[in-house]
């Protein structure tokens, strides 16, 4: 199970509706009781373009897909996912949440690199624009392809329930 998937077990658990929607999907206006933004740390940070086109490649070489092409051109000619072409950094700095009343951060981070932090920066951005409370819990991944260590699912769970509760 992945991380979105155990935290919006954990909201419908709670009886709150949850949708899953991919920042470079998201609506510019966001009504909401609660929003929860999650990215994975990449370089220290929240995923940039070329990170995110680098953990697709990385990703594929890791499932045996043919070696990994070194343009999002190459990438996609040879049946890759398009690699995103905006994260939570870029959505971020269009959004309106004037009317998200909490927002909840998580990020992950490899097992051992505990380097940065990608909820840091939407943190920041979020509770500098308007008064809202704003939590932030990080997750650990591990393996090839980064998944929840098998502790960090329950958690997960756990987490989306608390967020529930509070909304």
């Amino acid at each position: 199970m992945g991380r979105l998937e155990a935290i919006a077990e954990g909201l419908r658990s709670a009886d709150v509706e949850s949708v899953v929607v991919p920042a470079f999907e998201a609506p510019e206006t966001v009504t909401s009781d609660l929003l929860l933004l999650g990215a994975p740390t990449h370089n220290g940070g929240l995923p940039s373009p070329r990170s995110r086109e680098q953990a697709l490649l990385t990703v594929h070489r890791a499932k045996g897909l043919e070696p990994s092409p070194r343009s999002r051109e190459q990438a996609v000619a040879r049946g890759a996912t398009e690699v995103p072409p905006t994260g939570i950094k870029e959505w971020l700095s269009r959004a309106d949440l004037t009317s998200v009343l909490k927002v909840a951060v998580f990020e992950t981070v490899v097992d051992g690199l505990w380097v940065g932090s990608a909820a840091r920066a939407p943190k920041k951005a979020v509770a500098g624009r308007k008064r809202v409370r704003v939590e932030q819990h990080r997750f650990v991944v591990s393996g090839k392809v980064p998944a929840l260590k098998d502790d960090q699912t329950e958690s997960a769970r756990a987490w989306g329930m608390a967020m529930a509760r509070e909304a």
